[in-house]
């Protein structure tokens, strides 16, 4: 049975509790798209934390409910037919993207 993003979103939050560190391998139970849905959850005002360790080679993730929105929290999702537009140089670890040249001097 497939879930809807506000179903995901839902199910997420039941598992965020305040002060509870939750696995990302939990949040990945319910979606294996979990970053997308708490990017959409901290859109919508709640404040979530992340937080990586190494152990044995390997890197684990754990994410915490850290608060709920405020009541003057305004949403940050874009409206229908709303165009978001990137943000030049968001990335700057990587540098210039595009090819050296292709041959022309």
């Amino acid at each position: 049975m497939r879930n809807s993003g506000k179903n995901q979103r839902q199910l997420i939050l039941d598992l965020l509790l305040p002060g509870r560190e939750v696995p990302s391998v939990a949040l990945s139970r319910v979606s294996l798209q979990y970053g997308a849905r708490v990017k959409e959850l901290r859109g919508m005002g709640f404040k979530i934390s992340n937080r990586t360790e190494r152990r044995t080679g390997k890197v684990y993730g754990y994410f915490r409910l850290e608060s709920a929105p405020t009541p003057e929290h305004k949403p940050s999702k874009p409206k229908r037919g709303e165009a978001t537009i990137p943000t030049p140089g968001i990335f700057p670890q990587f540098g210039r993207l595009e090819p050296e040249g292709y041959g022309v001097d």
